[in-house]
C-alpha cells in the first residue's frame, strides 16, 4: 500500500477514502493537554443520546510483561482517547465509517468500568480528543462531509458547541491549555478560545502537512511532512515549535520518516515516526525542547501511530502488519524509560490505535472495525 499518510486514527474503511493513509492527541492527543479556522461558536451535533457502544467486563493477561488487561467498553470503531480522574473518553467513527452515514460519536466510561455515556452523536468523522475539568473537546476530520469542525461538550453531557470550522477540511489532532484549544489543519496550526471566538493561525507550516500537536506554557509543538505520507519524499518530516502567541516556526528535528503524534514534558519532546509500511522501520524518538540531536528510544516498530508519557516512561502502540517480510501479525503495546533503555512489551495486542495513561493504568483503543473495544491495563 506504500507509505501511510498522516491521518492517524482513521479506520481501515475510511482509509479507502484517503488512500494511501492510515488521530491526537491529544492526542490523540487526549490526556488533558494533548492529541483548524472558522466562525464563532455555534450549536453543533446533538448529544446525550444513547449509542451502540456498551460497557463490558472481562480480563486477560495481555500476553506481555505488563499488568492485567480489562475491557471497559465495546465500541464499533474507536479512535482517539483522553482520560481524567473519573472517566475515559473516546471518539468513534461508528458502524458506517467510510460511508455517507454520519454515525460517529463521542463517548465516555468510568475508569473502573460501568455504563457507557454517549456525549455526542451524528458526527461524520470525529478524531483527536482532549478533556479538562468541565468539557470534552474534539476535532471532526471533515473527510466525508467537509469542512471539518472543532467542537466541545460538557463532560456530563449536554449540547455540543462548534468552536471553529476548518479552513482546509482536515483537522486531525488537538491539544488544550488553560485558555485555548489548538489543532492541526492541513498546512497550518490554529487556536481558538475554549469559550469560543475567532480562530487564529498560530503557525503556517509552509506547505508541509501537519499532524500531531502538543502545547506547554510557552510553545505549540507539531509534526509535519512535505506532501504527507506517500505524496512526499522519504525522510521529509519535521518536528516544529512556535510561540503560543504566534511567530516564526522553529525546527526541533528534521529528516524524520512520517512523524505523527507527539508529547512534551519539562525538558524534551517525544514523537513517533510511523515509517514505511513495508519496512517495519518505525521509531520512537525524543529531542530537547530547544532542539538538538534526536535520540532513538525504540526502533524496528511497525505502523507505530501514537504515544503517551508519564514522569518516567514513554508508552506507544505498534499496530502490527502482515505486509512486512517476515510477517509481523501480532502488534504490541510497549514502553521504554524516558531516558532510554530496553523496550518492554506490555501487551501483545494488534490494531491498537491510541494509548493514554494516568497514575496507575494504561488505556488503549483496540480497533477491529465493527468490533472494537476500550481496554485498561493495570499496572501500566
Amino acid at each position: 500500500m506504500g507509505r501511510i499518510a498522516f491521518f492517524l486514527g482513521l479506520s481501515s474503511s475510511l482509509l479507502l477514502v484517503l488512500a494511501p493513509a492510515c488521530n491526537s492527541s491529544s492526542g490523540g492527543e487526549g490526556q488533558g493537554g494533548s492529541d483548524a479556522a472558522g466562525g464563532e461558536g455555534s450549536s453543533g451535533s446533538s448529544g446525550g443520546s444513547s449509542g451502540s457502544s456498551s460497557g463490558a467486563s472481562g480480563s486477560s493477561s495481555g500476553g506481555g510483561s505488563g499488568g492485567n488487561m480489562t475491557t471497559l467498553a465495546t465500541s464499533p470503531d474507536p479512535q482517539f482517547l483522553a482520560v481524567d480522574a473519573k472517566n475515559v473518553y473516546w471518539t468513534d467513527l461508528g458502524s458506517s465509517s467510510g460511508g455517507s452515514t454520519q454515525t460517529g460519536s463521542v463517548l465516555s466510561v468510568p475508569i473502573d468500568g460501568g455504563t457507557v455515556a454517549t456525549l455526542a452523536t451524528g458526527l461524520p468523522g470525529p478524531g483527536g480528543i482532549a478533556v479538562d475539568a468541565t468539557d470534552v473537546y474534539w476535532v471532526d476530520f471533515g473527510v466525508i462531509t467537509p469542512p471539518g469542525d472543532v467542537m466541545k461538550v460538557p463532560i456530563g453531557g449536554g449540547s455540543p458547541v462548534t468552536l471553529a470550522t476548518s479552513s482546509s477540511g482536515t483537522p486531525t489532532h488537538i491539544a488544550i491549555d488553560a485558555n485555548n484549544v489548538y489543532w492541526t489543519d492541513g498546512d497550518a496550526v490554529w487556536r481558538v478560545p475554549k469559550s469560543g471566538g475567532t480562530p487564529v493561525m498560530v503557525a503556517d507550516a509552509q506547505g508541509q502537512l501537519t499532524s500531531g500537536v502538543a502545547v506547554d506554557s510557552s510553545y505549540v509543538y507539531w509534526t509535519a511532512e512535505v506532501g504527507g505520507g506517500d505524496a512526499g519524499p522519504e525522510n521529509s518530516g519535521s518536528v516544529m515549535k512556535t510561540p503560543i502567541g504566534g511567530g516564526t516556526p522553529m525546527a526541533i528535528a528534521t529528516g524524520q520518516n512520517i512523524p505523527l503524534a507527539l508529547q512534551v514534558d519539562a525538558t524534551s519532546v517525544y514523537w513517533v515516526n510511523q515509517g514505511d509500511v513495508t519496512m517495519a522501520d518505525g521509531m520512537v524518538m525524543k529531542a530537547p525542547l530547544a532542539g538538538g540531536s534526536p535520540v532513538t528510544l525504540a526502533m524496528g516498530q511497525d505502523l507505530v501511530f501514537d504515544l503517551a508519557i508519564d514522569s518516567t516512561t514513554v508508552y506507544w502502540n505498534d499496530w502490527g502488519n502482515q505486509t512486512v517480510n517476515p510477517p509481523k501479525v501480532t502488534g504490541a503495546i510497549a514502553s521504554v524509560p524516558l531516558g532510554g533503555g530496553t523496550p518492554t512489551t506490555i501487551a501483545a495486542q494488534s490494531q491498537t490505535y491510541d494509548v493514554v495513561v494516568d497514575g496507575t493504568s494504561l488505556y488503549a483503543s483496540i480497533n477491529h472495525v465493527s468490533s472494537g473495544s476500550i481496554v485498561k491495563i493495570t499496572p501500566k
